[in-house]
């Protein structure tokens, strides 16, 4: 009987959540990421609603064990390759390198998304490996630590460490010091380009060769953009999540989610000049501003007592790249973003605010896919060819 009633709690959550996945026209793979995402909305809910309501941080260590162990599911072992776990400079990491490899490699450092509470070496195992043997690469996995344990600016620290013990050893771990790059997807993709302005800032030696930024996070002043509003309730990544995660991020608890939804954890004087320097939804592309309908919604009074706890952490340059005053002399840059995501907009501004600066940069916009499909690269069309273009993009310039 009690079994019978959870499967039917279950059953029922569901149903519910399939019924309201909000598929958008053109989408890639429709029926995979429906599927993807009616699995993924009720963990979230169970863990963060539920387990959470009662006890925040087992909610958040339920979701992490929840996504390692469905990761896990899928490494096996792989004879291409040595894997090891260590510790650069205190900072867990996971080592990558070729079997084959007898001269110096190139080297790249990679940083996992999960909006700076979850994931991990695990999350990203099947992706690190990828890029070893076809880049023929020594890859360096870092498990930073994260939100409600920690907040920012220490998962940044932690990256930044780990980085820097990476180049510093480089040739011992069997790596050209000359040709390492770094990069990360979502909050991984923050911390590769936070990192790389602190290396750039701090003038430190060896400088990285390139970063490899996948639908970076960059800001988190404006949750209004036309991507925020257009794609509130895409697949896998919702507004919502974000105004959750940022939350996380600054105070180690959700208690900002409300006040960051509607930009008044800004004041208007900064709200206004933001607008007017780094994000004029003007400068972006005629096809993202029609994509579908949006509202410029202006500028709103601040929270004075919220704006003053969190000001210097959102206005910092390793919280908020695109914030920077100077994005030049830095690594070269890879910019992804994709057409479905609330941060589409930000990349996109961060590319070419690279640019303007002198940085060399690619920049690619998947149009038809979405935020996380990386890591279904294995069966989503579209994530195989964001890894492609990754793998090629370092083959090329690494």
């Amino acid at each position: 009987m009690k079994c019978g009633l959870i499967c039917g709690g279950l059953v029922a959550v569901l149903a519910y959540y399939a019924m309201n996945v909000t598929m958008p026209e053109g989408c890639a793979a429709p029926w995979k990421v429906r599927l993807t995402d009616v699995i993924m909305q009720p963990i979230f809910f169970i863990t963060r609603d539920v387990i959470g309501a009662i006890n925040l941080p087992t909610g958040v260590s339920t979701l992490r064990m929840i996504f390692d162990g469905l990761s896990r599911m899928k490494a096996g072992s792989d004879p291409l390759l040595k894997i090891r776990d260590t510790n650069f400079d205190g900072v867990p990491v996971r080592v990558y390198t070729p079997v084959e490899s007898k001269d110096l490699l190139p080297g790249f450092v990679y940083y996992h998304g999960g909006g700076w509470e979850f994931g991990s070496r695990d999350t990203v195992e099947m992706i690190c490996r990828e890029i070893s043997k076809r880049v023929n690469a020594v890859v360096v996995s870092v498990e930073y630590r994260m939100a409600p344990e920690v907040t920012f600016p220490i998962p940044f620290e932690d990256g930044l460490r780990a980085t820097k013990h990476f180049l510093t050893h480089a040739e011992k771990l069997g790596v050209d010091p000359t040709r390492v790059g770094i990069g990360g997807d979502s909050a991984g993709g923050n911390m590769a380009a936070a990192v790389s302005l602190k290396l750039r800032d701090k003038k430190f030696e060896p400088k990285v060769k390139q970063q490899v930024l996948i639908y970076p996070a960059v800001q988190s002043v404006d949750f209004h953009t036309p991507s925020y509003q257009q794609n509130a309730f895409a697949p896998m990544l919702k507004a919502t999540h974000m105004h959750y995660y940022t939350s996380m991020h600054l105070t180690g608890n959700k208690s900002l989610m409300k006040v960051i939804e509607s930009n008044r954890h800004v004041s208007k004087d900064v709200q206004e000049a933001v607008r007017a320097s780094y994000i004029d939804y003007a400068w972006l592309p005629k096809e993202f501003r029609e994509q579908s309908p949006y509202e410029d919604q202006g500028v709103v009074e601040g929270d004075a007592e919220v704006w003053n706890s969190i000001k210097d952490a959102v206005m910092s340059p390793y919280m908020s790249p695109l914030l920077a005053k100077n994005l030049g002399d830095l690594p070269d840059a890879y910019v992804i973003t994709c057409g479905y995501d609330v941060l589409r907009d930000e990349g996109y501004l961060y590319a070419q605010r690279m640019k303007e600066f002198g940085t060399k940069v690619k920049y690619v916009n998947y149009e038809n896919t979405f935020h996380g499909v990386l890591n279904s690269f294995d069966i989503i069309e579209e994530g195989g060819q964001m890894l492609d273009g990754i793998i090629a993009y370092l083959e090329k310039e690494l």
